[in-house]
C-alpha cells in the first residue's frame, strides 16, 4: 500500500508539470473544441485490441484446457485491471493465472507460463515491426533512435538467454551464479525455475502445434489496433497524423508499459507520449500533448469499466492480487 502511494504521488507530480508546461488558453480552446466522435472510436478501437489480446492468449492456453473465450477475456480485462492499480505490471499477470486456479482449479505451475508467453509474442512483434523503421523516411531524434537501438540489443540477448536454457543450462546456470553473486540464492533459483516455466510454455505452444502464424498474425493485429486508438485521439484533437506514424509510436509507448509506472499510468503517459512524438517525430508541440492526455484518459475509462465488470462477473476483487503474488513466491 505504501508503495501504491508513492507511486501515485509520483503520477501526480508528473501531471501537475505537465499541466505546467502545456496547459494554456490555446490549451482550453482545443480542449473544448475536441471531437467527441473520435474518442468514442478511440475507445472501441482499445477495447478491441484488448479482445485480440485474449484472443491471442487462448489459442496458448488451449492445449491445456478449452475455456470459452468469453472467459478468458472477462480474466484478462481483470487483470489489466489490476495492473492499471499498482506499479509492477507482472501482478496483473500472476492475477490472471490465479484467477484461472480459482476458477478452473488449473495449477498456477501449468498457467503462468501461458500468460508470459503471450508478452513475449508481443513484444517479439513489436520489436520486429520497430526493426523496420529504417525501411521508411521518419528522422527520429538521435536519443529515440538510440534507446530502441538498446532495447533491441536487450530483446536479442534475451533470445540469447532462452537458447541457452533450452541448449547449455548448465552452463548458463553457473554463468548466473557468477554474475548474480551478490543476490541470495534463493532469488537465483526462483528466477530459473520462472525462466524454466517460461520454457515449457513455448514448448507446449510447439507441441500442440498451434501455428506461430496465427500467434503473429494476432499479435500485429493488436498493434494496429492500438494504432488506430492513436490515430484516433490524434484526430479528435484535429491533428490528421499519418497511421504510420500512429503505428511506430503507439509501438514505441507500449515498450514503456513493460516498466514499473504509477496506477493507471497517471503522468507517466504524459511524460512519455510527448516524448516520442514531439522530441521523436517532431509532431506538434501544443496538440500532441493533449492528444495524448485524452486518449489517456478515455483508455483509463475503458479499462476501469470493462474491468471492473469482469472482476465481478469472475468473482475476484483486486485484492486478491495480494494471495497471487504470494502463490509464486
Amino acid at each position: 500500500m505504501r508503495k501504491n502511494s508513492i507511486s501515485l504521488c509520483i503520477g501526480v507530480l508528473l501531471l501537475a508539470l505537465w499541466y505546467h508546461f502545456f496547459m494554456d488558453a490555446d490549451t482550453l480552446k482545443h480542449l473544448l473544441q475536441m471531437r467527441i466522435g473520435w474518442l468514442a472510436l478511440a475507445g472501441v478501437f482499445f477495447f478491441t485490441a484488448f479482445a485480440v489480446r485474449a484472443f491471442r492468449w487462448s489459442l496458448i492456453m488451449h492445449p491445456i484446457k478449452v475455456i470459452p473465450y468469453l472467459k478468458l477475456l472477462r480474466i484478462y480485462l481483470a487483470g489489466t485491471w489490476v495492473n492499471y492499480l499498482v506499479p509492477l505490471k507482472v501482478v496483473g499477470e500472476v492475477f490472471k493465472s490465479y484467477q484461472l486456479k480459482k476458477t478452473e482449479n488449473l495449477p498456477m505451475s501449468l498457467t503462468l507460463p501461458t500468460v508470459f508467453v503471450e508478452k513475449f509474442y508481443a513484444f517479439s512483434v513489436m520489436i520486429a515491426s520497430l526493426a523496420l523503421l529504417p525501411l521508411f523516411s521518419f528522422r527520429l531524434h538521435k536519443i529515440i533512435a538510440g534507446a530502441l537501438s538498446a532495447v533491441g540489443v536487450i530483446y536479442l540477448l534475451m533470445l540469447v538467454f532462452i537458447f541457452g536454457l533450452i541448449h547449455k543450462k548448465e552452463q548458463l546456470e553457473k554463468a548466473i551464479n557468477l554474475l548474480f553473486f551478490f543476490l541470495r540464492v534463493g532469488t537465483r533459483e526462483k528466477a530459473l525455475s520462472l525462466a524454466g516455466s517460461f520454457l515449457e510454455g513455448l514448448a507446449l505452444v510447439k507441441r500442440e502445434g498451434l501455428a506461430i502464424l496465427s500467434l503473429t498474425a494476432a499479435s500485429f493485429l493488436v498493434l494496429v489496433f492500438d494504432a488506430l486508438n492513436f490515430y484516433a485521439f490524434f484526430r479528435a484533437v484535429n491533428l490528421p497524423l499519418p497511421f504510420l506514424t500512429c503505428y511506430f509510436g503507439s509501438c514505441m509507448l507500449s515498450l514503456f508499459y513493460f516498466l514499473p509506472a504509477p496506477p493507471a499510468s497517471i503522468g507517466s503517459n504524459e511524460l512519455y507520449g510527448p516524448l516520442i512524438f514531439v522530441f521523436g517525430f517532431g509532431c506538434d508541440t501544443e496538440l500532441t500533448p493533449l492528444a495524448i492526455l485524452s486518449g489517456h484518459a478515455i483508455n483509463a475509462l475503458v479499462v476501469a469499466l470493462s474491468g471492473t465488470l469482469a472482476l465481478i462477473s469472475v468473482g475476484g476483487k483486486v485484492a486478491d492480487y495480494e494471495q497471487a503474488t504470494l502463490e509464486v513466491s
